[in-house]
């Protein structure tokens, strides 16, 4: 009916959030799931709610920090499934801050997590998914913020930022050299997901600041943590996420937006940097269209 029946689909962060929220559709769409995440009992957790269900899945923890264990991610779908035809690289990592005090360890986790993990997928899944010679996608969680900054939302912007540069370059090969690999940017505004309580699955490599002591808010860590988690509770809830991701993917979108009022904004924005402005200038009061 859906035609996502028999379809392999392998997504990282699917403890919770988004990622739980694509494993439970695509499973109840009959599809063959490998999931990973850094968090081992949340995901066992969905393992066994979607085996209950009856759903063919394999779950296992990796951090995708590391290109180890996103090597052995893809090693393990593609032994277990002899492909995969939709892989999301969903985990996420969030801090934000000041970029003067905001901590060195901040930048290397979420940009290890936000960005490099889409580096080693690509290398670790494409090329054998372009071996299979079949229509198969690449589907990479972005954000909103990909397109704007505040002053304290770093260094997760940036992370996203370059997220979708790395995402549109891979697009661009991947029509160049004439495979069947599509890519896709899901970009979400606020949902309404436990992701403002990322920081348990922080590495315990990316722990320390630079001194080797605890980590202690800083000033703007605070405002931006106390301001991130009132959005991320007022946002869309996760079932209308994936609507978005399932509409987006039928109609061949690049990126992929959830919010209606995403579109008038990505207008003012791009105005603005053609007239020699910030993208941002105007934006404290375009918040509101990334929550409802």
């Amino acid at each position: 009916m859906h035609g996502y029946a028999g379809k392999v689909v392998a997504i990282t962060g699917a403890a919770s959030g988004i990622g739980r929220g694509l494993a439970l559709r695509f499973g109840e769409y009959g599809s063959k799931l490998s999931l990973a995440d850094i968090n081992e009992p949340g995901l066992k957790q969905v393992e066994a709610e979607l085996k209950a269900k009856g759903v063919t899945v394999i779950a296992n923890s990796f951090d995708v920090s590391s290109v180890e264990d996103v090597r052995s991610f893809a090693d393990i779908t593609f032994a277990t499934y002899g492909g995969v035809d939709y892989l999301f690289n969903n985990a996420g990592a969030s801090a934000g801050g000041y970029v003067t005090e905001a901590y060195l360890k901040d930048f290397e986790w979420v940009f290890a997590v936000n960005t490099m993990a889409h580096v080693y997928a690509a290398r670790a899944f494409v090329p054998r998914m372009i071996a299979q010679d079949r229509e198969c996608h690449v589907i990479n969680t972005l954000s909103v913020s990909a397109f704007f900054s505040f002053s304290i939302n770093q260094p997760y912007a940036a992370s996203k930022f370059a997220a979708l540069s790395i995402l549109e370059s891979l697009e661009l090969q991947m029509r160049e050299q004439g495979t069947k690999v599509f890519c896709h940017g899901l970009c979400p505004g606020f949902v309404n997901t436990n992701f403002g309580d990322i920081e348990q699955n922080r590495s315990p490599r990316y722990a320390l600041d630079e001194e080797g002591v605890a980590f202690k808010q800083t000033p703007g860590q605070q405002k931006s943590n106390y301001i991130s988690k009132k959005l991320v509770t007022s946002g869309i809830p996760v079932e209308q996420c994936v609507d978005a991701v399932f509409e987006g993917l039928q109609e061949g979108r690049f990126l992929i937006f959830t919010h209606p009022l995403a579109n008038s904004y990505m207008k003012k924005w791009r105005e603005n940097l053609l007239d020699g402005r910030m993208g941002t200038e105007d934006n404290q009061l375009e918040m509101s269209h990334f929550i409802k």
